[in-house]
């Protein structure tokens, strides 16, 4: 999309701006479904980066399965956010760590940089944590190599970022400003209930657990997580590319363990425990969405054909989804405003579509027209709006998206 923009709305700058480049990039058909695509490109190749990583350091099989299936399930749930490429980056790194691949390492970090910046300090500072004297040596002797891998990558991405890169600062320190005054974050939906990982909290606590089992100084870490996901309002976004370094730091650790020693009989139940919450998770996922589409049906031509009858009948849309920008890319949203129009003081007739209401405002929104809420119980636990669908709410204050 970044091409695409010639006002410099579009200005990729709450997160690094690495992930939707690749995505567009990937995005051959550039549409959509070409969105999607990229998508999975991205999560097949994190599987089969697992797989080579994990047979390369001698990893159970087993294992390596369960982390496939765990960076899959994390990166379904991710979707479009930055932490889906930075899992992959941080497979990579974990790859050129294990075989003292010290220029690929340095590579992926840098990469990892434009990705996820914050996921970036919390993951190198665990890499530079694991360094012992002979890897130390080791890295020192590929210094000049990695020195230039560093300079070429960084430049070239600063490169081909097409706006000024104080904007990006800026943007990613406002962002954080931003992130801690909100108040939406909860520790049930994020660490508990969460969709597509189920009992993350749960599962992040026993690899802790695990870590500071391997080596007790791990336990430094754990202020180190408070501050990157804890902090109001506590998400998990953060701390998901340290999840996955300290998921093969565990696999490491206990790989040569006897057969039926307790180190590997606990690792082990680790991994299973970690299928078995990351497959439910993915079955759960998946049924939430089949259930919505064939309930609501909100495919892009069925939203066009909603907006033209809302018009129809006399009513004035305000704001409107955020995706709206290519389902109706003829008309363009107010600069850095989810909308089409102001309304500031709105009347009886000008309305706001919510592609994602609360509870509450649910209470004053019509549906889409085929939310049945007499539905039985079933598709009840599925219930969510999918796809393009939207609610039809009062006017209120037109949301922007300019982060400074």
């Amino acid at each position: 999309m970044l091409s695409l923009d010639t006002s410099g709305q579009s200005r990729h700058i709450w997160h690094g701006y690495f992930q939707p480049f690749v995505i567009n990039l990937l995005n051959f058909p550039c549409s959509n479904a070409g969105q999607y695509y990229a998508l999975s490109f991205i999560s097949v190749i994190t599987a089969v980066t697992v797989y080579i990583t994990g047979r390369y350091a001698r990893i159970p099989l087993a294992w390596i399965v369960s982390l496939a299936v765990v960076c899959f399930a994390l990166q379904t749930k991710q979707q479009f956010r930055p932490e889906t490429l930075a899992i992959l980056l941080c497979v990579v790194a974990e790859f050129a760590f294990s075989q003292r691949k010290w220029p690929l390492l340095t590579a992926s970090l840098s990469l990892l940089a434009w990705t996820h910046p914050l996921g970036l300090i919390v993951y190198a500072a665990f890499i530079a944590w694991r360094m012992n004297g002979e890897l130390f040596r080791s890295v020192l002797g590929a210094i000049l190599p990695c020195l230039v891998v560093f300079i070429v990558v960084n430049a070239a991405l600063w490169y081909l970022y097409p706006y000024p890169v104080r904007d990006l600062l800026s943007g990613l320190a406002a962002q954080g400003e931003f992130l801690a005054q909100r108040e939406d974050g909860e520790v049930f939906s994020y660490f508990i209930r969460s969709d597509f990982f189920p009992l993350y909290g749960v599962f992040l606590a026993v690899c802790v657990a695990l870590a500071i089992a391997i080596d007790y100084r791990n336990i430094l870490f754990i202020p180190v997580m408070w501050w990157a996901a804890l902090r109001a309002p506590p998400t998990h976004y953060n701390v998901i590319p340290l999840l996955c370094g300290m998921l093969f730091y565990i696999a490491w650790s206990f790989r040569d363990s006897g057969a039926y020693s307790p180190r590997r009989v606990l690792a082990g139940s680790a991994f299973a425990f970690a299928l078995l919450i990351s497959t439910v998770g993915l079955a759960q996922g998946v049924g939430r969405d089949i259930n919505a589409y064939l309930r609501f049906h909100g495919t892009e031509q069925a939203a066009r054909a909603r907006v033209t009858q809302l018009e129809a009948e006399g009513l004035r849309i305000c704001g409107v989804p955020i995706y709206f920008a290519v389902v109706f890319p003829e008309r363009p949203m107010l600069k850095w405003k989810a909308a089409w129009r102001e309304c500031d003081a709105p009347g009886a007739q000008d309305v706001d579509l919510k592609g994602y209401a609360t509870p509450e405002e649910m209470l004053q929104c019509k549906p889409w027209p085929t939310d049945n809420p007499g539905l039985p119980l079933i598709t009840r636990i599925f219930r969510r709006d999918s796809g393009y669908s939207f609610a039809v709410c009062p006017a209120g204050e037109v949301r922007s998206i300019q982060p400074y």
